[in-house]
């Protein structure tokens, strides 16, 4: 049976094709947005979307029904989380909040908060991470405005599955690879493709030696709608490709001979302050195939379609 799915963050990289395979299953869409030009430069006037106004963090006013809420709106700008802490940390608590008091109104029938891995600190092995695990995320340090804003939107999530009852489950992404290099993506990734294509010498500000999971654009939106249907309230779940795990100097690597290039790989040219400290985050997806979820592409078929089909 279609349904009527809230999607915030929906002109953002997660957001907009989360949007787009919930319209090709035959849902229809309420998505808050901060520019009705920037909604419609993307999407176009679709019937079966509809845009309100509301800016993360402020009452959504929406008078009709709702049956699920997917809500992926938060910042993910590096250099926005090191400048404005604060405000990093109020759109994300603050925007969750908001949401979690809409589901409440609307007793939807199943939310899904959209985290990150980043909320597991760093691990000290390449043992792999479960849901169930925590490491060290320093509060002194003004980059963690980001995992702690995070996990504490997920203690939010939490206490209002055990007070209210709503019915919300957390989706821990792991690092997200699309299809295409939108003008406005500047991580590492996108930074490194762009070199091959300009024949420069990829330059990684820290040492490349921290490593992560990561997981393709289409294999984070079934996983991410496996959790809305199939999940269970007050559960977390990773959605990653466990098998990609390797180190950001490694992925430069891979990238360099995709492309064929003789370029060179420099590390530690760049102010480390600007990216979080280097972690080990092997993310587990045990959780999320016991739910009949399975990924499609692996890191390497990623950078391969990156590299080619973005000239």
């Amino acid at each position: 049976m279609n349904k009527i799915v809230l999607v915030t963050g929906a002109t953002g990289l997660v957001g907009e094709q989360i949007v787009r395979t919930l319209l090709k299953r035959g849902d229809k869409i309420v998505a808050p947005v901060r520019s009705l030009n920037k909604a419609h430069h993307i999407f176009g006037k679709i019937p079966s979307i509809t845009f309100i106004i509301n800016e993360l963090g402020e009452r959504l006013d929406y008078s009709g029904e709702i049956d699920q809420i997917i809500h992926s709106a938060a910042p993910t700008d590096s250099s926005f989380m090191i400048n404005s802490p604060v405000e990093t940390i109020s759109a994300i608590v603050d925007g969750t909040k908001q949401i979690l008091m809409f589901a409440k109104q609307k007793k939807v029938s199943s939310v899904v908060y959209l985290s990150s891995m980043e909320v597991y600190g760093s691990s000290l092995t390449d043992e792999a991470i479960t849901e169930d695990k925590q490491f060290f995320v320093d509060p002194l340090n003004v980059r963690s405005s980001y995992p702690i804003g995070k996990r504490l939107a997920e203690n939010l999530c939490y206490a209002y599955y055990k007070e209210y009852d709503i019915p919300v489950k957390i989706a821990r992404l792991a690092q997200v690879i699309g299809s295409e290099l939108l003008p406005s993506d500047n991580r590492v990734i996108a930074q490194f493709i762009r070199s091959v294509k300009e024949n420069k010498d990829i330059e990684i500000a820290t040492d490349g030696l921290a490593k992560q999971t990561y997981v393709s654009l289409e294999d984070c939106i079934s996983g991410v709608l496996t959790i809305l249907d199939k999940g269970e309230a007050g559960e977390a779940y990773n959605v990653s490709d466990t098998d990609s795990f390797c180190s950001i100097k490694s992925v430069a690597n891979m990238i360099r001979e995709v492309a064929k290039s003789n370029i060179e790989i420099r590390t530690g040219i760049g102010d480390i302050t600007k990216y979080p400290p280097n972690r080990i985050n092997k993310i587990d997806n045990s959780k999320l195939l016991n739910l009949g979820w399975y990924h499609n592409m692996t890191l390497q078929d990623s950078l391969i379609r990156l590299v080619r089909d973005n000239d």
